[in-house]
């Protein structure tokens, strides 16, 4: 019972840092900051992988009622971050499409009022024979 309660709390701890990386990753969103946003989406993936690891090791019938309001508590935090990190990336990816779009238009411009190419090369037909 002891075993469990320790590893109820380091679950817990987990989720806890779980969270604080949703938030991390959803201030380098807001900040333009996308050097860091590979790490902190892989080391948001190890975390959850180690909370699945912790987790099969509690013994299901022994979770306290602390426990399972606390970690419910947790989960519904990271979900509304998680949703408000989605909105951000969908904005983002909307902006620079954009852009993109922008750019290829700015390109295709110059092209279509540019000069039209002299034309060395040429073939005359000569019908009436």
């Amino acid at each position: 019972m002891e075993m469990d309660f320790s590893r109820e709390k380091r679950v817990l701890q987990d989720y806890q840092q779980l969270l604080t990386l949703t938030l991390q990753l959803k201030e380098a969103v807001r900040q333009n900051d996308y050097d860091v946003l590979e790490n902190l989406f892989s080391r948001r993936k190890e975390m959850m992988n180690k909370i699945d690891h912790l987790q099969k090791q509690i013994n299901l019938s022994h979770l306290s009622h602390t426990f399972l309001h606390e970690k419910q508590l947790i989960l519904k935090k990271i979900m509304a971050h998680d949703q408000q990190l989605k909105k951000l990336l969908e904005e983002k990816k909307n902006e620079a499409s954009k852009q993109l779009k922008k750019i290829k238009q700015g390109k295709q411009l110059p092209k279509a009022y540019g000069p039209v190419p002299y034309q060395t090369d040429g073939i005359f037909f000569d019908k009436k024979k």
